[in-house]
């Protein structure tokens, strides 16, 4: 019986990833959001080429600290200090992110909290001038 339930299943999540397929490949490049399907890496992805999947989550998180921290620091520091943060911020944008155009989608995902966007925005924008 176990065997039986375990096919029916199977047969189940084989459909329901067909549809998510389907849905994923109809709407490739016309979606304004991800959610709810497979989410398109922000990040090069050259730089996990040969991580595991673990490894790649802790990179990411990494990132996400170290430009969190850089956008934070913007805001108060000024002079000398602001532009070594504005080449540093830059570097990391540049060597990390696929998308370099200074726009809150290059750095963030839609779930991130409204505080830390605007952070984020601003520091984008101090970053680009």
């Amino acid at each position: 019986m176990n065997k039986k339930n375990s096919v029916n299943e199977n047969k189940v999540k084989n459909a329901a990833n067909a549809i998510i397929l389907q849905f994923a490949e109809n709407t490739k490049g016309v979606l304004n959001t991800s959610l709810g399907t497979k989410k398109s890496s922000i990040y090069k992805d050259e730089i996990f080429a040969d991580c595991s999947e673990k490894e790649k989550k802790s990179l990411r998180k990494k990132f996400r600290n170290m430009l969190f921290s850089a956008a934070k620091s913007l805001q108060t520091e000024k002079g000398e200090n602001q532009k070594k943060l504005i080449k540093s911020f830059n570097d990391l944008y540049f060597a990390a992110y696929k998308l370099n155009d200074y726009t809150l989608q290059s750095v963030c995902n839609e779930n991130l909290s409204t505080e830390k966007k605007e952070i984020l925005k601003n520091a984008l924008a101090i970053c680009s001038k």
